[in-house]
């Protein structure tokens, strides 16, 4: 596998149910790149959130197929930005992630599951 970044933190890897798999990284801007022969090579550089620390990296819905990128602003304290894609990643489309402070009256942070799947409540589909 080639060089698919330089000079960054936070690198993410996670592969789509149609295989195709994605590369994250950043600190300053949260950025992707896609393969579609097992990281052989590599597409080019899609910007994600700018600006954008990755702080969830990148979540696979494996029951139904969007890829979920979440990006904080700063940190601390976490300022939410939220990224949902199509299973391929080609395309992102901002969306507006409502993060709700838990009953004392603090606001969770996301940090990288290494194997890059979606939890979910007990109660929803898709539970790890």
């Amino acid at each position: 596998m080639g060089r698919v970044f330089s000079g960054e933190r936070f690198p993410n890897v996670v592969v789509a149910v149609d295989g195709t798999v994605l590369a994250s990284w950043g600190s300053r801007s949260l950025r992707v790149k896609r393969s579609e022969d097992g990281g052989k090579t590599w597409g080019k550089e899609i910007t994600i959130a700018n600006p954008g620390l990755q702080s969830g990296g990148l979540t696979v819905d494996e029951s139904t197929g969007p890829i979920i990128a979440f990006a904080e602003k700063q940190h601390p304290p976490p300022r939410w930005k939220c990224s949902a894609v199509g299973t391929r990643g080609k395309t992102w489309t901002k969306v507006q992630a409502v993060i709700k402070p838990v009953s004392k009256g603090n606001v969770p942070a996301m940090h990288m599951k290494s194997m890059g799947s979606l939890c979910v409540e007990a109660r929803q589909r898709g539970v790890c």
